[in-house]
């Protein structure tokens, strides 16, 4: 359980932000004792005991305590400490790294929601424009300020280790570090539509050749010819379950029948996107997967492949070789704005 010391007057919210942390907190522990090795002689139920005494041990305090900081002499300031003697660490954060957490994890969430649960190619998919209402709307979820507050917080800095070299800090803005929540959340993406793409048509990613990559890419055939188009949806039913979207999925109910999935164009063209960028790579007809943004995603690459898809693709909502197209009938779904 969550311990707060009795000295601390603290508002529901903060609460639950504390018991949120050391949730998080104990779900990482977890998984790494998991992936440990026990011992051979330890049977299974001697192995989930040491678990289960190790997360025990894990404990959450919020504390009022007094820093020196600099010139500003002695000062209160509150503090979450996170202890775990069996694991042999203490750790301290300031109640700003609780914000810039669960902000991380709301506008994850939120991103995962907008593919889930688009019915519309223009929901499917931001870029970093479009994306910093997202992200204040994910902040002002999370401190329940207002949305000038929770831009303002954003716009902070505040210092963190150079990822070149651990010894030297650095100031970064609150809201950089929160935005690279979406490109490494497509980053996983990525990683489960390739492999999976790429399993269906029998095909190892890493030995991809030039040749082999030229043919997929001739006539879009990585998506318009039959093999083709099966591992492209066997590709995006695999993303439609990780994001907790198997409802857009269908299968066959007797041998006959063939599996439906039920997406917009844009959802189509995001998977068959990424492995385009994959293709055209192995094929050498591109130097560089970046196209666009840092941490856009491959954005326009996206809006580039729905507009190609479009006038191919058909106008209607029926189901047609394995794709209900939810936004068969609408006009816009060529994404005419960007």
């Amino acid at each position: 359980m969550t311990k707060v010391d009795a000295s601390v007057n603290l508002s529901q919210q903060t609460l639950v932000a504390v018991r949120k942390v050391e949730a998080a907190v104990k779900a990482a522990i977890s998984d790494v004792i998991k992936k440990g090795n026990f011992p051979e002689k330890d049977d299974a139920d001697t192995a989930e005991q040491q678990v289960e005494n190790l997360l025990e041990d894990v404990k959450v305090r919020l504390i009022l305590c007094t820093l020196y900081i600099g010139y500003l002499g002695l000062c209160l300031s509150m503090v979450v400490v996170l202890t775990a003697p069996s694991l042999g660490f203490v750790l301290f954060y300031p109640p700003s790294f609780l914000s810039f957490c669960i902000s991380q994890k709301a506008y994850r969430g939120i991103l995962v929601n907008e593919f889930a649960t688009a019915v519309e190619t223009v929901a499917v998919f931001s870029n970093c424009d479009d994306n910093w209402d997202t992200v204040i709307d994910a902040a002002e979820a999370c401190m329940k300020s207002g949305k000038v507050k929770a831009e303002a917080w954003l716009n902070q800095f505040i210092r963190r280790a150079s990822w070149r070299n651990a010894s030297i800090f650095v100031k970064v803005r609150v809201s950089m570090l929160v935005l690279r929540v979406k490109p490494h959340l497509h980053q996983a993406w990525n990683d489960l539509i390739v492999n999976t793409y790429f399993e269906a048509l029998v095909l190892q990613v890493k030995n991809l050749n030039e040749a082999t990559a030229k043919q997929l890419i001739d006539g879009s055939a990585y998506y318009v010819s039959v093999r083709g188009r099966e591992a492209c949806l066997d590709a995006l039913a695999a993303l439609f379950r990780a994001v907790g979207a198997a409802n857009r999925i269908s299968e066959p109910e007797s041998p006959a029948d063939g599996r439906v999935t039920r997406a917009t164009l844009g959802n189509f063209a995001f998977v068959t996107t990424k492995i385009r960028n994959v293709v055209e790579l192995a094929a050498g007809t591109r130097a560089s997967s970046r196209d666009g943004a840092v941490g856009d995603g491959h954005f326009p690459m996206w809006v580039a492949e729905v507009r190609r898809m479009d006038a191919s693709f058909p106008k209607s909502c029926e189901a047609l070789n394995g794709l209900e197209l939810l936004d068969g009938a609408v006009l816009e779904r060529s994404l005419p704005q960007y």
